[in-house]
């Protein structure tokens, strides 16, 4: 049963990720275009301060992962309330749509790799006497740096993208017009929030960030990837718990 339905989520889900690849391709053109455009006035203006640096991949995960976190929050929401009142159960279908989701936004994100090798083929194409950010072409391309050495976070960006669409779409099925502005004051907070309390110098936000700076100082990369990773299982957690609960029409 549990096999069916994966294969019925996977078969409903095809055309979200074609979207999903097509809006990534755009920005990915989008973002290069843009810092390309910004090198070529540099070298106009000051060549000796123009290095150049690869965006498409980093613009890639831009594009494709909001459109991913779009998708997961409708497939908890109306999709959730379309599939129970068409017979299927709640865990039938919320389990099932959670492991393809994971796999689907996991596989989107991993084609920002050779969109970043396109990008370098570009730049041995059309601008390889420029110099470049970092002195090697990995560091210049931040996509390429992020797979070659940090490989272990991309996992956890689709574990969150799917955490967080979930959770934003068990709140908007529980709770309606309530839920949808606690996602949107969550999401404003985490988008211009967390900037102004990196930067806070005094006050309670400051000496919350400062307790866990002093507690995560001997972090390394597993037990980041452990504690990223239950926090995401415990708003998987929440999300099912609302779904559960949730008024369906």
């Amino acid at each position: 049963m549990m096999l069916k339905n994966i294969k019925k989520q996977v078969t409903m889900k095809l055309d979200c990720w074609k979207s999903a690849l097509l809006v990534g391709l755009l920005a990915a053109v989008l973002t290069e275009s843009i810092v390309q455009i910004t090198l070529q006035i540099v070298v106009k203006n000051d060549p000796s301060e123009a290095t150049w640096m690869g965006m498409a991949g980093i613009g890639w995960m831009i594009g494709a992962g909001f459109t991913m976190l779009g998708m997961n929050v409708v497939t908890s929401s109306t999709g959730f309330s379309m599939a129970v009142v068409m017979g299927s159960t709640r865990r039938g279908y919320f389990w099932p749509s959670l492991l393809v989701q994971l796999l689907g936004t996991f596989v989107v994100l991993l084609c920002a790799y050779p969109v970043s090798w396109v990008s370098e083929g570009l730049r041995r194409l059309i601008a390889s006497q420029m110099p470049i950010e970092g002195e090697t072409f990995v560091a210049a391309n931040p996509t390429l740096l992020l797979f070659h050495d940090y490989f272990w976070v991309v996992p956890l960006i689709a574990l969150g993208i799917v955490a967080f669409g979930m959770a934003a779409g068990g709140l908007l099925m529980r709770f309606g017009r309530a839920g949808f502005w606690v996602v949107w004051v969550i999401f404003m907070f985490f988008s211009l929030g967390m900037p102004q309390v990196a930067e806070a110098e005094s006050g309670p936000l400051y000496t919350a960030h400062e307790a866990v700076l002093a507690a995560t100082a001997g972090f390394g990369p597993a037990h980041w990837a452990a504690v990223v990773a239950a926090l995401a299982l415990i708003v998987i957690g929440a999300a099912w718990a609302m779904l559960r609960r949730a008024c369906v029409k």
